[in-house]
């Protein structure tokens, strides 16, 4: 018995264990396996062994497997090619398809038995391919030599004929051998004569056409051009490129079977020229290519639609946007889009786990819906946002009436896995008429104003404006200024001195931050320092003014050494106290500079300290084992618990200047003033007024018992060389 030689497969696959597995797998099947692990390796062994079939992965360094794809079939189209790559490969997976791949399968490769069947399926195609274009050229090449010699030996009859019959036996051979292939290729092939008559046809053309036979498909009469379905267009282009370039090769097309169902088809055919040189008929093959074809929708479906909820994708809603957008535009009509973000989404996911998430976003896609049109797009954008499009709304009521109706639906509870949780949307509404701007500007504007109905207190709607947009322009501008300040060194200190009421010298220092912009000037600490809280950038400037502190402080202490050294008080925000390592980093900047131990002092609020509680007695005790003077800022403006408060190892309480502004007036704070300085010596602490202003608020201050001010009755906040001239001065 004989039989076919072993097969080659080249597997290029980036992940080892992959390979081994196709290798050994395909080995005990009885094929030679070669491996490659990317690109450039498995074309360097392609080239130099020239194996019979190549499995390639889509996603390899070095070179990736479209470019594989695409060199392999520009050398040698003819070796059959099997992409297996990944779920998430999808328009790769497309593109290699059209590139010339012969088949996909999905990693992971869970039966190897299918591996297997697609290999020996390709190769099998491969050989019928091959013979079948070896049949023709031996067939052209056969019937060149036979004319050659019957014009050399007409004078030789009798060799001549008994040659002739030999090799008509030989022909019939060869027909017989190439019949075979042609009954049983798995294309159809088919002839065309030059009326559009089907003159010829294999049993695959006969089956991809819905008869039982080719007998019957003949006996039909089928037009070529009725395969074209009612698409006159398709059909004339087909003919037209066949005319003008004497070949077609991969024209798709809709076929309709005999039986009237409906099949996707790929047509390749070239002209057969008579002696002449006229057509005389087109010849070629048609595949099925249905499964292909179902394939690649399927995978367009999942590119463009949310596989969680089956909604619209951002970019399927992205797509329908700007459709809206150049509808409206050019119709000068009009249409409304609500962005929805959930509230406190993170809370569901944290609290009851991401499936128990996944399922709220499902039931939540459900009752979005019942609150839409069937005419309008609801998409999910990603994560817990949501938006629909709707131009059926013909005015900015009809869109506030549609989101009311979701706030409604949201006050209704979901039940999840037999519990039932609420929750609740915010929601941005932009109404555009006219031209609006792009898809991505009228996404931002929305997005924008959905956070705006978030930060007045969620489960609400907002309506775009554009003062809304400049503020956020603003607000960016600002942000990138901001950044670049920090580069350019353009923040500065600035000090206010801390008195002592009794003998007018300054203890202390409070270092204060500027800004001082390149064309504004000085911007105030209100407009930057929320917005460095907000981008994260607060804690890298508090550690630059602790550093710029300490290094000017100990300038001062040796500008003006006293018995009882200057000392100076920094701000501290809440995101650096919070730090774990605040204490350890503060004792390396301690131990760098030379400031005379005890002199820095840290300011932090009322509210930021209550805000921790308990966790935060353990990190102020760090901060006092480093010698550091701890102040309570603004006290007197939050809500301490005097429970807590003697339990914080607080030196110095800040009275804040609301209640030093009208402490002189009548029915003003001095009771409040004398309870606060009352409290900070009964806790063995010192007392500093803030916002001291004029001689009778000090007087006040002074009678209540209060040992130290701070304000402009003395001093604003100055520069470095301003206030040594303030302390040479005035001491």
């Amino acid at each position: 018995m004989i039989h076919d030689p072993v097969a080659t497969v080249l597997t290029i696959d980036d992940e080892e264990v992959i390979r081994r597995s196709f290798q050994a797998y395909l080995e005990d099947s009885g094929f030679t396996v070669l491996q490659a692990q990317n690109g450039r390796i498995g074309l360097e062994v392609f080239r130099e062994s020239h194996p019979d079939i190549i499995l390639v992965d889509l996603r390899m360094p070095e070179m990736d497997g479209l470019e594989v794809l695409a060199r392999v079939v520009r050398e040698a189209p003819e070796v059959p090619i099997i992409v297996v790559s990944g779920t998430g490969m999808i328009q790769d997976a497309i593109e290699a398809l059209r590139l010339g791949a012969w088949d996909y399968i999905l990693k992971p490769v869970e039966d190897l038995g299918i591996l297997e069947h697609s290999v020996r399926r390709a190769l099998e195609r491969a050989k019928l391919l091959k013979e079948n274009k070896a049949y023709r050229e031996n067939l052209e090449n056969l019937v060149r030599r036979r004319t050659v010699e019957l014009h050399d030996r007409t004078r030789q009859l009798e060799e001549a004929n008994s040659k002739l019959q030999s090799e008509i036996e030989e022909r019939k051979a060869a027909e017989a051998k190439f019949r075979s292939i042609f009954e049983n290729a798995i294309e159809g092939i088919f002839q065309v004569d030059h009326q559009g008559q089907l003159v010829s046809a294999n049993p695959a053309m006969a089956r991809i056409l819905g008869w039982n036979s080719v007998e019957e498909l003949l006996a039909a009469k089928v037009g070529f051009g009725s395969l074209f379905l009612d698409d006159p267009g398709n059909r004339e282009k087909f003919f037209r490129v066949l005319d003008d370039h004497f070949a077609v090769q991969a024209f798709e097309t809709q076929i309709m079977r005999q039986d009237g169902q409906l099949r996707w088809g790929s047509v390749n055919a070239h002209t057969v020229s008579g002696k002449t040189g006229e057509s005389i008929r087109f010849e070629g093959t048609l595949e099925d290519i249905s499964d292909h074809k179902r394939f690649e929708e399927q995978l367009l479906h999942q590119s463009l639609h949310d596989a969680l909820t089956g909604l619209p994708n951002r970019a399927l809603f992205t797509d329908r946007l700007s459709q809206a957008i150049s509808r409206c535009a050019r119709h000068n009509s009009f249409f409304s889009l609500l962005y929805l973000d959930v509230d406190r989404f993170k809370v569901i996911n944290d609290s009851l786990g991401h499936a128990s998430g996944d399922q709220f976003l499902v039931l939540l896609a459900e009752r979005l819906r019942s609150c839409t049109r069937e005419a309008d797009t609801l998409a999910r954008l990603g994560g817990d946002e949501f938006a629909v499009i709707s131009e059926q709304v013909r005015s900015l009521s009809g869109a506030t009436l549609v989101a009311e109706r979701i706030l409604e639906e949201m006050r209704k509870p979901f039940t999840i896995d037999g519990r039932e949780i609420y929750s609740t949307v915010s929601i941005g509404i932009i109404c555009c008429s006219g031209y609006c701007g792009t898809a991505e500007e009228v996404l931002r504007d929305a997005d924008l104003t959905m956070y705006r109905a978030k930060s007045n207190g969620k489960a609400r709607f907002e309506v775009f404006d554009n003062a809304l947009h400049e503020e956020t322009i603003k607000l960016l501008t600002m942000e990138t200024e901001f950044r670049h300040a920090l580069a350019r060194q353009e923040f500065e200190l600035h000090y206010q001195p801390i008195v002592d009421v009794n003998n007018g010298e300054t203890i202390s220092l409070e270092a204060l931050l500027r800004w001082k912009h390149p064309t504004r000037g000085y911007i105030p600490p209100l407009e930057f320092i929320p917005l460095a809280e907000e981008n994260g950038l607060i804690v890298d400037l508090g550690w630059w003014v602790l550093e710029e502190a300490c290094r000017q402080l100990s300038l001062f202490q040796k500008r003006f050494p006293k018995q009882n050294p200057l000392s100076m008080s920094v701000n501290i925000s809440a995101k650096q106290f919070s730090q774990a390592d605040l204490s350890g980093k503060l004792a390396a900047l301690l131990g760098q500079s030379d400031i005379i131990p005890g002199t820095l002092e840290l300011e932090i609020t009322e509210s930021v300290i209550m805000d921790q509680g308990a966790a935060a007695i353990g990190r102020l005790e760090e901060l006092k084992d480093l010698g550091v003077k701890l102040y309570v800022d603004d006290f007197g403006t939050g809500y301490s618990s005097l429970s807590y408060l003697h339990r914080f190892p607080i030196d110095i309480l800040k009275i804040d200047r609301s209640f030093i502004r009208e402490i002189d007036a009548t029915g003003g704070h001095a009771e409040i003033v004398r309870a606060i300085v009352g409290l900070g010596r009964n806790l063995g602490m010192a007392l500093i007024a803030e916002g001291v202003e004029t001689e009778a608020q000090l007087a006040v201050i002074r009678t209540l018992g209060c040992q130290f001010a701070q304000g402009y009755l003395y001093s604003r906040p100055l520069p470095a060389a301003d206030i040594e001239a303030y302390i040479a001065t005035k001491g």
